[in-house]
């Protein structure tokens, strides 16, 4: 699911928000494991940024990403990853 506020400050900018969740394994059936293996939990994957017009030809773009249950597993803790991206356009 994707959310974007276009224009929020001033015109060029953007908000965004996506939420959603990788991809899992439902059922699996590899030789080497005993039994059929199932992901235990469910993953969820949570993102947002800010896409700042700072000049008609430049961008700068704020973001945080966060995963809940990584690897579909409840007892891993949150990963929370921050980015920075810069666009010029010509």
């Amino acid at each position: 699911m994707t959310l974007a506020i276009a224009d929020l400050g001033k015109p060029g900018n953007l908000l965004g928000l996506v939420f959603g969740q990788p991809p899992k394994t439902m059922r699996n059936q590899f030789a080497v494991r005993q039994k059929p293996y199932v992901d235990p939990d469910t993953s969820l994957h949570l993102e947002t940024f800010y896409q700042w017009r700072v000049v008609d030809n430049f961008n700068l773009s704020l973001g945080l990403i966060v995963v809940f249950n990584p690897e579909h597993n409840a007892a891993n803790d949150p990963v929370y990853i921050g980015t920075l991206r810069s666009s010029f356009l010509f």
